[in-house]
């Protein structure tokens, strides 16, 4: 049986969550106009590297099967490519639509997988 959270705690999550989602949004806008999306990402990348990497080996984790490696570097290509033009546009658009198009994203997601996939 497992343990169940609190809601104070499960809100806390929640919100802190959101506000480090916003921040890095608020973060990557000023990035991408000051230096251009592609070194804006490139940085956020290089982050995301020494921050994954360091858990990975900290963890004791094993390198991917050939199979597994294949989905990965395809689904990173994919990832990039959606990340640099979502900070190409978000240095484009004004804060206030940008980050509403951010939580409207996962909507238009479901309508896409829904129609892509043949999902109901």
């Amino acid at each position: 049986m497992s343990a169940r959270t609190s809601p104070v705690i499960a809100f806390g999550a929640a919100a802190l969550g959101i506000a480090i989602y916003s921040v890095m949004d608020t973060l990557m806008k000023r990035l991408s106009i000051d230096s251009g999306a592609y070194s804006a990402v490139l940085w956020r990348s290089w982050v995301g590297v020494a921050i994954t990497g360091a858990l990975f080996l900290l963890r004791g984790g094993r390198w991917p099967g050939r199979h597994a490696l294949t989905l990965h570097i395809a689904r990173g290509a994919t990832g990039g490519a959606s990340v640099l033009l979502f900070f190409w546009g978000l240095a484009r658009v004004p804060m206030a639509q940008s980050v509403a198009l951010t939580f409207l994203a996962p909507l238009i997601a479901l309508f896409l997988a829904a129609f892509t996939l043949g999902e109901t």
